[in-house]
């Protein structure tokens, strides 16, 4: 996720990093109380937590370990390690993945595994990496830097959203909000419209290949081709 601030347009971009990042509407929609990660703790200390990994500098992800997975703390812009028995089910972790011989995003799962390799455009709520920071914390963030974009939370009572890119960095969503999964594994994309993941099919079936920066379908349903005859005529 990169926030530029060395221009106007990059002040924009470092609000709407910020807004995405911080989690305002989520505390709204749950009646102010958040989620369970919810709980106080500075985020100073988690971006300066050992063997974080900055995720602004080109080459971090040669810096990843093997037998590491992390969170994507979105606020300071660091991976952080998180040990297994602080993995939450449903929340996005950057794993390493044995059949794809690299670390990939994934949801945890209540059965302490994960699911699906995330591939670039899948969107999630930023809710979902698993936040460390208070809900008062990313909201005094938010309405210090963005009070504009804060306000506009506020009355739409939108959850921010962000995108994978190729360079599995998470940037800004700009679009609808309906979480999303481009699965690397299987080819196959998810949306979420409920609580349950539904498959997005095309004319050939379920599955689909990343084409520039949208999906095209694989094995589609092509128009039955007509066997071609010769006809003979009689020699005289």
């Amino acid at each position: 996720m990169w926030c530029g601030t060395d221009s106007p347009l990059g002040r924009v971009a470092s609000a709407v990093c910020l807004a995405m990042a911080v989690d305002v509407a989520c505390a709204q929609a749950t009646g102010g109380a958040g989620t369970p990660a919810d709980r106080p703790s500075s985020v100073a200390a988690d971006a300066s937590e050992a063997g974080a990994i900055d995720i602004t500098k080109d080459g971090f992800l040669t810096q990843v370990k093997r037998d590491t997975v992390y969170r994507n703390d979105l606020l300071a812009q660091r991976l952080v390690p998180v040990p297994r028995s602080e993995w939450k089910a449903g929340h996005v972790y950057f794993r390493f993945h044995p059949g794809l011989a690299r670390h990939v995003w994934s949801l945890a799962t209540a059965d302490g595994g994960f699911r699906y390799a995330l591939g670039p455009g899948s969107v999630q709520q930023t809710r979902q990496f698993d936040p460390r920071a208070s809900t008062e914390e990313r909201q005094r963030a938010l309405q210090a830097r963005a009070p504009e974009m804060a306000r506009l939370l506020e009355i739409q009572g939108t959850l921010p959203t962000v995108i994978l890119g190729a360079d599995e960095r998470w940037d800004a969503h700009v679009g609808p909000s309906v979480v999303s999964v481009f699965d690397l594994d299987t080819g196959r994309r998810w949306e979420w419209h409920g609580i349950a993941p539904v498959g997005v099919i095309h004319s050939g079936g379920p599955r689909w290949a990343r084409q520039g920066s949208g999906y095209g379908p694989v094995d589609p349903v092509r128009p039955p081709v007509l066997p071609v005859t010769a006809a003979f005529c009689p020699c005289p």
